[in-house]
């Protein structure tokens, strides 16, 4: 499986998406693992975002509508639907009961937007 990095685009652009330390955050550039994940692919058209390093088995997840880690894929809350855009740019729909919300980092925060509203959701994914 590959491992990415997650960019923001837009105002954050440069930021990365983390999970270091065992909390969702974006930080300034690549550091190490904590800004390591692999998107595996799931039954559908869904993925699960899993992290790597000290993290490792914990997963991205939208459970109860707040993104934070979660051990395991327990359900829906864990499972999100990948939109690619115009390569390398994708963006995560979240699947289950949120699944009317979209992964953001509009206004420098990780957190769920009703939808694509446009670079606030949008993340550049690249292969490491």
């Amino acid at each position: 499986m590959a491992r990415v990095t997650l960019q923001a685009l837009g105002n954050e652009k440069g930021k990365f998406l983390s999970h270091a330390h065992n909390s969702v955050s974006l930080t300034d550039g690549i550091h190490g693992e904590g800004e390591v994940f692999v998107i595996q692919k799931l039954p559908g058209d869904r993925v699960a975002i899993a992290c790597v390093g000290a993290e490792i088995g914990k997963y991205l997840s939208h459970a109860s509508g707040e993104v934070t880690l979660k051990e395991g894929i327990m359900g829906e809350g864990e499972e999100w639907v990948m939109v690619e855009h115009e390569l390398p740019n994708v963006s995560f729909n979240c699947a289950g009961s949120e699944n009317n919300k979209t992964l953001s980092h509009a206004n420098g925060k990780v957190g769920l937007q009703d939808g694509y509203k446009g670079e606030g959701e949008l993340w550049s994914k690249s292969s490491i």
